[in-house]
């Protein structure tokens, strides 16, 4: 018996010419066309468990078997290259020893979504004429492409990547990425396994801020996906670059409700800078050079890339990959920058404000804010961008910011941003200017005019609009004594000691404890709560991204994942976190992921046993009506620690704290210190977003 041949020609327009030679071998011809609408089998093919065994040794490896209901051809061409061949084989009749047929290549079309219905239109075309229900299998060409002409899809992302100097991808692997995975065995580009994908961007994220480069991370299609999604929120809310890969199903199997399918791209399009879906293999190193830029350029922030599974086992032209694929230019507009000169030389009161925006310009800020000589505040973004040490540095703004940093904001009659977005809990009634103008140094526009004040706006990097700021101002002096002398005074008098000896444990001795070992090679991540507002108002930063945190998004779980990212990007340094034990349980399993990748870093865990923050909101807005701040029984960290192949050592007198966290932070393994703190002491001041409501102290002074 002979099997059905067939060959054919598209036309995407419009109906497929399908000639067939008949199976009684008579070689006659006959014209089928069909439309790729109407021949779509009506229900499932019965198959053979035991074919795919059988017909191995004849074709090669199983690709997909069969077309189920409503599918049309689901599976059809899974990990095909763009210039393989695509074998049916028709079964015409089951008794018949599979051995004694051939199979046929069929050319598939370059466009996929056509190529994906033409396969379902042929087989229904070959049901038709052989009158009998078939088996259909489709296989992967055994004849590669000659070495040099192509490459593959997962082969061109990863050399992609390499040749940008990716070094390391957080990732969890999946049907839809096995491909990917099995050409980073080839690659030398480290892969972190994570234990949930949504620590995968985090890591990413914390990768990216400590080392100034943009983190990737990698999932696969469906919930692997949506996993991802806090983690590129948290970074796109906080400016931090990331390449976000994520698989998908077959480019034609889209909107079908496939198996782990899942709209990433329009999913994510709200929270990346922009999301790309490699419809087509040849568009592959264009979205690659282009989101690497993308992420990078401006006002950075992730980028995502859609990657169907058929797409990464195509060929593509290895010249692609060098192509230039340029994109638009930031916009900048320094057209107001004599009036900004003008207002800081008629200004009285003027004071800086330097946020995450800043972070690469640390030298240029330093050198204006020495120039004009005025004090500085910062948001919790911006810490580190100024040295606390600098004399003239308020500390942090914002609801519990630094009294010294909220009293000069409410009195001052410039504020010159640099990098800040005027967020509402950094710029809130309590801390506003309560008359005065901006100078608004800031790469995004879209920023501009959010406090409501007089402005200047300067559209640029903070580096260069400072440059530009310096030069215009000249070499005549500007002085501001008598309230740089105010400035002085409140610095020195808004203080607390931190050295209190109380039981249970002060927070604020905590952090005094973790300032005494800080030095310029330790990375500080917080969690988000309570534990990450005492690391703001007492820890003492002197340098950029030495503190890393979640600021506009206050991601809970947080601070592991981005610790072990940090750790992952700056192996040379010290990494503490500081967390709760409501964040820190979030994630907890990802101390698996610190010890066998033998990324270690020191827990910092403020035990208070409940949700500090919700407690303290429900304490001071709510009228201490408490609900769902209790955290129960939590469990025992220290054998958790250990159950993970961590260390572990508990703390509950304030004389033992920096003997631990010593250890801790000379230690190569991953500890955990457990603090038991007070859960009644409340992180002062809090600015309520009331006007009405006065600032609530405390016995905080600082």
């Amino acid at each position: 018996m002979v099997l059905p041949a067939l060959e054919y020609g598209l036309d995407a327009g419009g109906p497929v010419h399908v000639p067939v030679v008949l199976p009684d071998g008579s070689g006659s011809a006959v014209d089928h066309d069909v439309d790729l609408a109407e021949h779509v089998p009506d229900g499932p093919v019965d198959v053979d468990p035991g074919l795919g065994e059988r017909l191995d040794a004849l074709v090669g490896d199983v690709e997909a078997v069969s077309f189920g209901e409503g599918l049309l051809g689901l599976e059809v061409g899974t990990g095909l290259r763009h210039s393989d061949e695509l074998h049916i084989v028709l079964l015409a009749d089951r008794r018949c020893d599979p051995l004694s047929y051939r199979a046929v290549p069929v050319y598939r079309d370059p466009d996929l979504r056509h190529g994906m219905y033409l396969a379902v239109a042929i087989a229904d075309a070959l049901i038709s004429v052989a009158a009998r229900p078939p088996i259909t299998l489709i296989t992967r060409a055994r004849n590669p492409v000659p070495e040099g002409n192509h490459i593959r899809g997962t082969e061109a992302l990863l050399a992609m990547l390499g040749e940008r100097g990716v070094d390391t991808i957080f990732g969890y692997p999946g049907g839809s990425v096995i491909s990917i995975y099995d050409e980073l065995l080839d690659s030398d580009i480290r892969h972190v396994l994570v234990r949930h994908e949504q620590c995968a961007a985090h890591m990413a994220d914390g990768y990216a801020r400590a080392g100034g480069v943009p983190g990737v991370c990698l999932a696969t299609s469906g919930p692997g996906t949506t996993n991802l999604v806090t983690g590129i929120a948290t970074a796109y809310a906080d400016s931090s670059p990331m390449l976000a890969l994520t698989g998908q199903v077959a480019a034609g199997s889209l909107g079908l409700g496939a198996f782990q399918e899942v709209d990433a791209y329009s999913l994510l399009m709200p929270i990346t800078k922009h999301s790309y879906r490699v419809l087509e293999a040849d568009r592959l190193p264009h979205a690659i050079d282009e989101g690497w830029k993308i992420c990078q350029s401006g006002r950075k922030g992730p980028v995502h890339i859609d990657l169907p599974v058929d797409q990464m086992g195509m060929d593509i032209d290895p010249r692609l990959l060098h192509e230039d694929y340029g994109i638009k230019p930031v916009r900048e507009d320094l057209s107001g920058i004599h009036e900004a000169v003008q207002w800081i030389r008629e200004a009285r009161r003027p004071l800086i404000l330097v946020g995450g925006g800043a972070m690469d310009a640390s030298a240029e800020v330093m050198e204006f804010a020495s120039a004009i000589g005025a004090p500085v505040a910062t948001t919790l973004m911006g810490m580190g961008a100024v040295p606390s040490s600098y004399p003239m540095n308020l500390g942090p703004l914002g609801l519990h910011g630094r009294l010294a940093a909220v009293e000069m904001s409410a009195d001052a009659d410039l504020m010159i941003s640099i990098g800040s977005r005027f967020s509402d809990r950094t710029y809130s009634p309590h801390d506003r200017m309560r008359s005065g103008r901006v100078i608004h140094i800031d790469i995004d526009p879209t920023e501009f005019g959010k406090h409501g004040h007089q402005c200047v706006n300067l559209q640029a990097d903070a580096a260069k609009a400072l440059r530009a700021l310096m030069c215009a101002l000249g070499s005549r002096p500007v002085r501001f004594d008598e309230w740089c002398g105010r400035a002085k005074e409140l610095k020195a008098s808004a203080r607390i000691n931190t050295d209190m000896d109380a039981t249970p444990i002060k927070p604020q001795r905590v952090m005094q404890e973790i300032n005494a070992l800080l030095d310029e090679d330790t990375i500080v991540t917080t969690d988000v709560g309570q534990n990450q507002m005492w690391a703001m108002h007492y820890l003492d930063i002197e340098h950029p991204r030495q503190f890393i945190t979640s600021g506009t998004f206050g991601t809970m779980g947080f601070g592991l994942p981005s610790a072990i990212g940090a750790k992952a990007a700056r192996p040379d340094k010290k990494v503490v976190t500081i967390t709760g034990d409501g964040g820190l349980q979030m994630v907890i399993q990802e101390l698996a992921t610190s010890v066998a990748e033998d990324y270690p870093v020191t827990v910092v865990l403020l035990n208070n046993g409940v949700l500090g923050m919700i407690k303290q909101m429900q304490k001071y807005y709510w009228n201490r009506r408490y609900m769902a701040y209790e955290l129960g029984d939590d469990p025992d960290f220290v054998k958790i620690a250990e159950g993970y192949r961590c260390d572990g050592i508990r703390v509950d007198r304030p004389g033992e704290i920096r003997d631990a966290l010593k250890t801790a932070m000379e230690s190569d393994r991953t500890t955990i210190v457990e603090i038991m703190v007070d859960p009644d002491e409340d992180i002062l001041p809090m600015l309520p977003n009331d006007p009405r409501i006065p600032i609530i102290k405390g016995n905080c002074g600082f």
